[in-house]
């Protein structure tokens, strides 16, 4: 009896141990060519969110992300030549804000779904942006629009304007060939302060993401095309990375990075 006992209070340990290790964000991850044809010019939808339901001292706040990268299916093309790009530097968008860049040079558009709300809505960018912060004082979440462009030397440019905080500015860089990848490096985001010392508000992540690429280019030059064949599961495959900085005291243990897939249907 005294061993059976023993055993069972290991395992009950042995599970709380475990309960904690899985303890993670949370990502759902959703990518579509707009395209169900082989060798087509296409857009493409981007849509993700997170959480951390165990980060329950920091509102549920994710991980915080300071790199993702997505991976397109095998045989996909991207050519920034296919339409004009953007050369505007950080200083340019915060003179001219959206107008930093020619209007075609843009690759988005806004999505129906529009996270802003409130006095200070803004749903004239081309994708949304929400994000969270962990102190519970201040709002749970700001809403952000984001307006996309055509960079120059393999790169995009994400003009971010969080409600009432300081725009942000992204370049993540591409890499073409057989399978292009789009890599993003996310510092850290303050709406008040300099990060790490973003005041009372706290740090600000990643919560949910929509952007759409659109079908850009002509029919003999386009922006994104399609893998030139469907495979026999009738799936192309997308791919996201994202690579976490280390969890801060009080938070739950985070791995270094999470995976995960898309499947986008073909014909």
């Amino acid at each position: 009896m005294r061993k059976l006992l023993i055993g069972c209070l290991v395992a009950v340990a042995a599970l709380g141990i475990t309960a904690v290790a899985l303890a993670v964000t949370v990502q759902n991850y959703k990518q579509t060519f707009s395209s169900k044809k082989p060798g087509k010019p296409s857009g493409s939808v981007f849509h993700a969110n997170s959480n951390d339901s165990a980060n329950t001292s920091n509102n549920q706040q994710p991980a915080a992300a300071k790199e993702v990268d997505i991976i397109f299916p095998k045989g996909s093309a991207v050519d920034q030549k296919a339409i004009p790009t953007c050369s505007a530097s950080d200083q340019d968008f915060s003179s001219k804000g959206q107008a930093a860049c020619p209007s075609k040079s843009q690759i988005g558009h806004q999505k129906p779904k529009c996270h802003a709300s409130g006095p200070q809505a803004n749903c004239s960018g081309h994708a949304s942006l929400r994000l969270r912060f962990g102190n519970k004082g201040s709002a749970a979440d700001i809403a952000a629009r984001i307006y996309a462009f055509n960079g120059k030397n393999k790169t995009l440019i994400l003009y971010i304007v969080p409600n009432g905080a300081n725009p942000i500015v992204l370049r993540p860089k591409i890499k073409t060939g057989k399978t292009p990848k789009i890599i993003t490096k996310i510092p850290g985001i303050c709406t008040l302060g300099t990060y790490p010392n973003c005041g009372t508000a706290g740090e600000a992540r990643l919560d949910d993401l929509d952007l759409t690429i659109d079908k850009l280019g002509s029919k003999t030059k386009p922006y994104l095309k399609t893998p030139p064949t469907c495979p026999s599961s009738k799936k192309w495959v997308f791919k996201a990375t994202w690579h976490y900085r280390p969890a801060t005291s009080g938070e739950p243990p985070q791995p270094a990075s999470d995976t995960k897939t898309s499947n986008s249907p073909c014909k």
